[in-house]
């Protein structure tokens, strides 16, 4: 198995068929590994991205990408510099990872495993790396704990005390009545009490992004967003709301959002942008905003209605909750009894409805660069 290194735009345009067949065969790739999303985050991205490509020897075709950037750091104490190496899509991603072919992963993950090793860093950082445990040990394979100190680096957000490493999902029912049919008799109720006010159109209705409206809806979505988290992001409001704006827009697009608006007359109420994996027939729920004067109803809960509806709707298997979602919302209650999580690097995969996420960064104190 031979690795080839992919860094110019041009060259990860030719591999595009490629890499959509083999993220198509990969039962553990998800929508952040996606052409769609991944394409758009290296082609905005300014710092040194590349991609691990593997494939058989003598065979022009991959069967294995990683893809990754390489940054220098500055150490904190001690002065001069550290190189990096970290995952592609962090910031706005909410986990990445690396696609393979199920049938060359024993032999394509421990190929980018042993290209590591040799490569010239201090710090290999595994953020938000999502795979089975079978597949992140077979990584970690050439990086023995031995040589290489390992750091757990812990994903709590503080002022919540929400663990972001967990990702609670769900497998979707075939229609709207058996989700329905599935949930609290009062949430149910409230539900449909809440869909005949819409049907009836006089005081409240939920529109749907479409080319004449996405940079309205857009902008609502954003500027809910922004009142809410401005104090906490600060300085980096400005940035954060550009690149997700840029993102959703391309992802709409590409038919990969889904966009409901809910409204008062014309007032808008809330938005909810959900991120939509045809491929996988999987839909995330990716970032939520609302008018949080407003009580009665929640805003966001309500805009999830359209959500599911258009989820079921579209025979999707699987819908991934976000923590912020499921924070705006009251409508997940049947989602949220279904759903367990795991946070642990070396977490088994199991039959229940868990995603595993791993967060560690690998410090090579034999290498040239210093550890940081």
């Amino acid at each position: 198995m031979r690795v080839d290194v992919i860094d110019t735009h041009q060259a990860l345009l030719d591999i595009r068929e490629n890499w959509e067949a083999v993220y198509a065969s990969d039962p553990e790739a998800q929508f952040f590994l996606s052409w769609t999303w991944i394409s758009h985050w290296l082609d905005g991205d300014r710092s040194q991205w590349f991609i691990l490509a593997a494939a058989p020897d003598g065979s022009s075709d991959y069967v294995a990408f990683f893809p990754l950037r390489l940054r220098t750091r500055m150490r904190k104490a001690g002065g001069g510099f550290y190189n990096e190496i970290s995952l592609a899509g962090r910031g706005l991603s909410d986990y990445s990872g690396l696609i393979t072919r199920p049938e060359c992963e024993g032999e394509a993950v421990p190929a980018f495993s042993r290209f590591l090793r040799r490569a010239n860093w201090a710090a290999l950082t595994l953020e938000f790396f999502r795979s089975s445990s079978n597949r992140l040990e077979r990584l970690l394979r050439s990086l023995p704990a031995k040589n290489f100190r390992r750091i757990e680096i812990p994903a709590v957000n503080k002022p919540d005390n929400v663990n972001n490493l967990v990702c609670p999902y769900t497998s979707l029912p075939d229609s709207w009545d058996a989700y329905l049919t599935g949930l609290g008799s009062n949430t149910r109720q409230k539900m449909r009490r809440f869909l005949r006010k819409v049907d009836d159109g006089q005081e409240y209705r939920i529109t749907i992004a479409k080319a004449d409206t996405i940079e309205r809806d857009l902008d609502i979505l954003m500027n809910f967003w922004r009142i809410k988290w401005a104090q906490r992001k600060g300085d980096r409001m400005h940035g954060l709301v550009r690149a997700n704006q840029s993102m959703l827009r391309a992802c709409f697009e590409c038919g990969a959002l889904f966009l409901p608006v809910m409204w008062q007359g014309d007032k808008p109420l809330g938005a909810l942008a959900t991120l939509v994996d045809h491929q996988k027939k999987a839909f995330l729920f990716f970032m939520a905003g609302r008018d949080e004067t407003v009580r009665s109803p929640v805003p966001s809960g309500v805009a999830s209605m359209p959500s599911a509806c258009g989820m079921l709707s579209k025979t999707a298997s699987l819908s991934t909750i976000f923590c912020a979602a499921m924070r705006n919302t009251n409508t997940c209650s049947a989602w949220k009894r279904f759903c367990s999580t795991t946070s642990s690097s070396h977490a088994r995969a199991s039959e229940s409805r868990r995603q595993a996420r791993s967060s560690m960064c690998l410090a090579c104190p034999s290498q040239n660069d210093a550890a940081p």
